[in-house]
């Protein structure tokens, strides 16, 4: 068992989690495939449904058509058998605060 954690940031940040309209994340998208060949890691959150159907299939399209291979952060990382969560237990029900 590994005894450590990596740690990475984004370089981009589509906003959706800070209530950004679809446009202003495929905005983002836009800018990202603009910069090819930079890589990038960008940050989208699939809880929300306007990000689902909307921004990341607009992303995607967007990023492979411009010539952008994307794969996961564990394969970014060049580690495909370790995974990047942790269990830390059984869900727990009613009201919780991080």
């Amino acid at each position: 068992m590994n005894c450590y954690k990596k740690i990475f940031l984004w370089s981009d940040d589509t906003g959706d989690a800070n209530q950004a309209t679809v446009d202003e994340s495929k905005d983002v998208y836009d800018e990202v495939a603009s910069s090819f060949p930079a890589p990038h890691i960008i940050l989208s959150h699939s809880v929300f449904n306007s990000t689902v159907n909307d921004v990341l299939p607009y992303g995607v399209t967007a990023l492979k058509e411009r010539g952008f291979q994307l794969v996961s952060v564990n394969a970014c990382m060049g580690e495909q058998a370790e995974s990047p969560y942790e269990w830390v237990g059984e869900p727990q029900s009613g009201n919780w605060q991080c």
